[in-house]
């Protein structure tokens, strides 16, 4: 499989996905092959199916594993080696829906005073007022801010998108 791994990588590496989705779409067309015995280009669509039955049925993965499995090999097909799109069907793993937890104002009052100093206070208000993830907090810059407006501005969010 050299060959296309090869092909696959450059593939990603052109079309500019992140190096662990280049890794995690490699590991999932391997372990395609390990399944199956034989080269990815050589499998038909039954194969893959049944690779895909496999999966479901004996691994019992979390949503967010059997996607990037799935989108893997619906890159791998049609991209890589110029295939139109499988016939079996691969499913996306919906996400499950979960509330989030809402503390209470006693609570929040506790989390805030619960911080060693001005700076991790100061740092906890932002996160929790803003509604921030920490990746999005932790390279924060004074000029982020814009007192006149009561803005911030993230660099680089999630998905790389600024917001």
């Amino acid at each position: 499989m050299s060959t296309l791994r090869t092909q696959m990588t450059q593939d990603m590496l052109v079309r500019g996905l992140a190096e662990a989705t280049q890794k995690s779409s490699l590991h999932a067309v391997t372990d395609l092959v390990q399944f199956a015995h034989r080269r990815p280009d050589q499998l038909s669509d039954r194969d893959v199916q049944r690779y895909v039955v496999h999966r479901i049925e004996d691994r019992h993965l979390a949503w967010g594993t059997w996607n990037t499995i799935v989108h893997g090999l619906r890159f791998f097909y049609p991209v890589t080696l110029g295939r139109p799109k499988t016939t079996c069907h691969m499913p996306c793993a919906k996400q499950p829906s979960t509330l989030p937890v809402i503390l209470s104002l006693t609570e929040v009052a506790q989390l805030f005073a619960a911080a060693a100093t001005l700076r991790h206070r100061t740092l906890l208000k932002t996160t929790y007022r803003a509604g921030l993830r920490v990746s999005e907090v932790l390279p924060l810059k004074l000029t982020d801010m814009d007192s006149q407006r009561m803005c911030l501005r993230i660099e680089h969010g999630t998905r790389q998108k600024d917001r």
